[in-house]
């Protein structure tokens, strides 16, 4: 090859090189007018949307994505710390790409399963939990793919289902059967027989219609699928139901019960109180034996322990069974502090948070401290709208007596028998979850304790 080829084709690369640099330049001037223009909109938009919103500071793209992530670990203590130093109306905003904002505050006007059954649920609830904190493309992707987290979740929903459907269909017949024994008896020329199991009365048979749906579940068949009406209310309500129930009372109570012997091996005084209340209530009895009469505490007596009774209502407070209590709004509404929530928000009450808040208990607001409760020895009940660790008004929990008498006995029981020692150094927090179990739980050394005989 001579010179001069070669420095024709050198050349013509060159000339191709800057035309290709011209073509792309072009292509520059021509789309970055778009670009800016596109960003100046999106900044806009974001500007008008948020930028003049109280509490926390939503970036566009990203909104509050990145500041969750970064403090997921001690979540409800950074929630907490938003909202009593972020923002003066006490709701904050937290909003992920791509989904609609999520609105923390309830700045509320102040005016019995299988092993197999409990994994389900304990998976259940953390998946469903971890939600709320990744974008619903990611999770609503692998959902409709069915793999990954959603599969488990799905999975672990169908073992929930079926435990319920068959409990539904099992007190069905228990109900049919009992209707059959009962008309029977009423046939008879002679008196009834006492039923050999007679008609449960518990919240699942008042659903399914007991008292006034009677000759309705004569006729049903019991293993009906979906659609199948049990006393006017199909299998999917019950089913539904009882689902609703297993999730509010399950691990609610024990969760409540660690934090609270947690708080009481650091004190001492608390745990003195409580049992000289209970020594109070014996020796009335004219009992010498403290420990056998503990154990036959009836409800008037547990009803009547004051103290008792401010110290589980102190415990909670500050460690609620459910940290955050969410609802989706239907429709536009306001927030008691003006705060205008859009159609499809999601908005949640932060009972972890509004135990810590001053604004609501003063100054001592992270002391532990029962005596906050009582007045001139008595107990004192707070505002439910302050104190809405069990919901408050028409939606308050349904089981929140029960609860509490199952609490107080396990309570008395306990103390009253036995001293608890948990190391010093022990330092418990919170796993992230629908609700607020202890991460490893309760490390503790128990020992009988002296007791008066």
């Amino acid at each position: 090859m001579n010179n001069s080829l070669m420095i024709d084709l050198l050349s013509d690369n060159a000339r191709q090189g800057v035309d290709d640099l011209h073509f792309v330049s072009s292509l520059g001037i021509l789309f970055f007018p778009s670009i800016v223009f596109v960003t100046y909109v999106c900044l806009w938009w974001h500007h008008l949307m948020y930028g003049k919103k109280k509490g926390l500071v939503v970036h566009p793209i990203v909104r509050t994505f990145i500041a969750v992530l970064w403090n997921l670990e001690h979540i409800h203590d950074w929630m907490t710390e938003q909202l009593k130093e972020k923002t003066s109306s006490m709701t904050a905003r937290l909003v992920r790409p791509g989904s609609a904002a999520f609105y923390l505050t309830r700045c509320l006007n102040l005016s019995l399963p299988n092993v197999k059954l409990a994994h389900a649920f304990d998976t259940a609830t953390a998946i469903t939990s971890s939600r709320f904190f990744m974008c619903p493309f990611v999770w609503g992707t692998k959902r409709a793919l069915n793999i990954g987290s959603e599969r488990i979740l799905h999975e672990s929903l169908r073992q929930i289902d079926e435990f319920a459907i068959d409990m539904i269909q099992k007190r069905m017949q228990k109900l049919l059967e009992s209707s059959t024994e009962l008309r029977s008896g009423l046939n008879s020329d002679d008196a009834p027989e006492p039923l050999s199991s007679p008609p449960h009365m518990d919240l699942l048979s008042r659903f399914m219609g007991v008292a006034t749906e009677a000759e309705k579940l004569r006729t049903l068949d019991s293993s009906g699928g979906d659609d199948q009406k049990r006393g006017g209310y199909s299998d999917v309500f019950l089913r539904d139901i009882v689902i609703s129930f297993l999730l509010a009372g399950r691990d609610t109570s024990s969760s409540g019960l660690s934090w609270l012997f947690w708080l009481l091996s650091r004190h001492r005084r608390v745990v003195d109180a409580i049992r000289a209340e209970i020594r109070e209530v014996v020796k009335s009895r004219n009992c010498t034996n403290l420990s056998t009469g503990a154990s036959k505490f009836t409800y008037e007596e547990l009803k009547n322990m004051h103290y008792l009774h401010a110290e589980l209502s102190e415990s909670p407070r500050l460690y609620p069974p459910l940290p955050v209590d969410t609802k989706f709004s239907v429709k536009e509404d306001v927030l008691p502090d003006g705060t205008r929530i859009p159609k499809g928000s999601i908005v949640a009450y932060a009972s972890y948070a509004m135990g810590r808040m001053e604004q609501l208990w003063g100054s001592d607001c992270l002391e532990f401290k029962p005596e906050r409760w009582l007045q001139n020895g008595g107990f004192v009940p707070q505002c439910p709208y302050k104190y809405a660790v069990l919901q408050a008004g028409p939606r308050i929990c349904l089981g929140k007596e029960l609860a509490l008498l199952q609490i107080k006995l396990v309570t008395t029981g306990l103390i009253n028998c036995f001293d608890f020692d948990v190391p010093e150094d022990f330092k418990p927090t919170y796993e992230i979850s629908l609700l607020l179990p202890m991460k490893y739980g309760l490390p503790t050394k128990i020992s009988p304790s002296e007791r008066e005989s």
